[in-house]
């Protein structure tokens, strides 16, 4: 967090950028609907859950083009090339002078997850 800290400082935007403790589960949406975005700067991802329950506030999303994040993103959002400073303060000045992309909202369910898993592998067992 140190190495966040001093680059949004030397960037000048530590008055605009808060960065936040883990949260209770049952205090998340609250804590989520109070900003003005989400900041989701992975390397990597599996599903994206961070991601997905942003959106699913729709809160903003500051987001890496990494791993599946861009197949669940929805809602207004920016990427951002994964692992890039400067692509990152871009897309930040972008945020901050709300020049956002809109994908229309997505919803995901255990039950359309479940859905998709059985129709894998009824492919995969033909």
């Amino acid at each position: 967090l140190k190495k966040v800290d001093d680059f949004l400082v030397k960037k000048g935007l530590e008055k605009v950028v808060t960065m936040k403790a883990p949260v209770k589960r049952e205090d998340l949406p609250g804590v989520l609907q109070s900003a003005s975005a989400v900041v989701v700067p992975s390397f990597s991802e599996g599903f994206g859950f961070a991601a997905a329950e942003a959106a699913a506030c729709r809160v903003p999303l500051v987001i890496s083009d990494a791993g599946s994040l861009p197949e669940i993103v929805s809602g207004r959002h920016i990427f951002f090339k994964s692992g890039s400073r400067a692509s990152l303060l871009k897309a930040l000045h972008r945020a901050l002078r709300n020049k956002w992309s809109y994908k229309k909202p997505i919803a995901f369910t255990w039950k359309k997850a479940a859905e998709s898993f059985s129709q894998l592998y009824r492919r995969l067992i033909k």
